[in-house]
């Protein structure tokens, strides 16, 4: 059992670990790739009608694929965080138990369950609510 207790001790801060990543990532990534989209969305805004040739729809384009990106890569890494606080959570429900010597080792969540989680995350509506309205209103 203490060998045990120290694969638990290591396994959930690793998981802890991870969900802070993925966390970080997805906001730095996200954030960045937003502002990219918006300097670019604002130079080709600020073009005078005589100067929106070719280069005016190339930045406007490049903004929408900088904004489809980001919310691709939001997602991505939602999914990643929740799934790695599902794992967490079965960790630490194992350790509730101090009788159960079956640890959760190799517990992967099914992924219906991370979408739902993922559904309740209200950055992910606010980014993909967000870039509809920015596709809605380039076009």
């Amino acid at each position: 059992m203490p060998i045990i207790k120290e694969i638990f001790a290591v396994d959930y801060a690793a998981r802890n670990a991870e969900i802070i990543h993925y966390s970080n990532i997805r906001s730095a990534l996200t954030t960045f790739l937003i502002t990219i989209a918006i300097v670019t969305l604002e130079a080709h805004f600020s073009m005078n009608c005589e100067e929106k040739n070719a280069s005016g729809y190339v930045l406007l384009y490049c903004s929408r694929l900088f904004l489809g990106v980001a919310v691709l890569i939001c997602l991505n890494f939602s999914f990643k965080t929740e799934k790695a606080i599902l794992k967490k959570k079965k960790i630490w429900k194992w350790a509730q138990k101090t009788t159960d010597n079956n640890y959760p080792y190799g517990y992967k969540p099914q992924n219906p369950e991370i979408r739902t989680k993922m559904v309740k995350d209200w950055v992910n509506w606010v980014l993909v609510a967000v870039t509809a309205l920015i596709f809605y209103w380039t076009f």
